[in-house]
Order: C-alpha cells, then structure tokens, then sequence
C-alpha cells in the first residue's frame, strides 16, 4: 500500500499551523491573531507569464492582531531543491494579494 506523504506533510502543516509559523517565521507569527484561522482549499493561481494555472498546496486567511483586514499565508512545501524555486514562487504569487514565504535549511559547517 502507497502512502501518500504529501498528503500526509499538508495535513500536519494545517493542524500545526500555528507552531509551524512559531518555529520558522516568529516575527509574522507574533502578529497573527490565530483565532479565525481559515484554510482556502484548491485555490487556483494562474501564472500570467506562461498561461499555466496551479493549485496552491496551503493557503491561510489570518488576521492582523489589532488590524480589521487579513493577510494571506502560502506554503508550498517542497521535497527537493529546484534552482528557480524562489522565481517560480513569485511568478505564481505575485499575481494574487498573497507573499510568498519559502523556507531555506542552511546545511551543517563542513558538509558540500
């Protein structure tokens, strides 16, 4: 039986939203007011440069704490790197009202 680990790392990403904003973005996350945290499924992001739509992995409505509007949070987890990740991201979200917030592990002292 297959198992469908992209499936599996979004719905851990979702349920632990908070603590994963927490842990790799403490500045946005000390300025979102979780309690009407919504997640907008299959959202389309067309990509005007090559007419190609895409389907968002994770998109979050947050509020602002103390702010009436809300901001959207887009994760796009990622297993591999890809050398134009971070130019593809922009392409896609720029676009829509959403930021692209991408995630770099820097690797340990010593490893090439």
């Amino acid at each position: 039986m297959s198992i469908d680990h992209d499936r599996l790392f979004k719905e851990l990403l979702t349920t632990f939203f908070r603590e994963v904003m927490e842990l790799f973005f403490p500045k946005a996350h000390a300025l979102i007011d979780y309690t009407n945290t919504r997640f907008l499924t299959q959202e389309v992001i067309t990509d005007i440069t090559a007419g190609d739509k895409h389907y968002v992995d994770i998109l979050a409505e947050v509020k602002v704490k103390g702010e009436d509007g809300c901001v959207l949070v887009h994760i796009e987890p990622q297993a591999y790197r890809q050398a134009d990740f971070a130019r593809r991201m922009f392409i896609r979200c720029c676009p829509s009202p959403s930021l692209p917030m991408t995630v770099r592990q820097k690797k340990p002292t010593g490893m090439k």
